[in-house]
């Protein structure tokens, strides 16, 4: 097309198309992510009231931690192998993955978790705050019931 003004309209009608899809798409996702993150925090709520019960419950929890890093660590020791005979270089990211995935499962959720426990009655308060406000804004109350 030679025409600057018919370029500048079809531009038009298909930035503005892509905005509005764009547009949607980011509420869509949003909404979405508003409803995972309250899943999310329910579920760690119930584990942290779970693990507050009894000191036994912590202690199966920081069993089944130490399981899981024995796991992750088999994994890693399996693909050791591999990545010497096979020259390597395409073992680096499965190996950065494992290794990213063992120092999450066997450092830094277990502390986590243990912080949230030893916080106790007030963090579980908030976090329900949190929770109840979450889900008046998502409209969610009258569904739950």
């Amino acid at each position: 097309m030679d025409n600057w003004l018919a370029q500048a309209v079809i531009g038009g009608v298909v930035a503005s198309t892509v905005i509005y899809l764009a547009r949607w798409a980011c509420g869509k996702a949003i909404f979405w992510n508003d409803r995972v993150s309250l899943a999310i925090n329910r579920a760690e709520i119930r584990k942290i009231e779970h693990l507050g019960q009894d000191k036994f419950h912590v202690t199966q929890f920081l069993l089944i931690q130490v399981l899981c890093c024995f796991g992750i660590l088999g994994i890693a020791i399996m693909l050791a192998p591999l990545a010497f005979m096979t020259g390597g270089a395409n073992w680096i990211g499965p190996g950065l993955g494992v290794l990213g995935l063992s120092i999450y499962g066997c450092v830094v959720y277990p502390l986590g978790m243990m912080v949230r426990v030893r916080k106790g009655e007030a963090y579980i308060k908030r976090q329900l705050a949190l929770i109840e406000k979450a889900e008046r804004r998502l409209d969610m109350t009258s569904s739950k019931a």
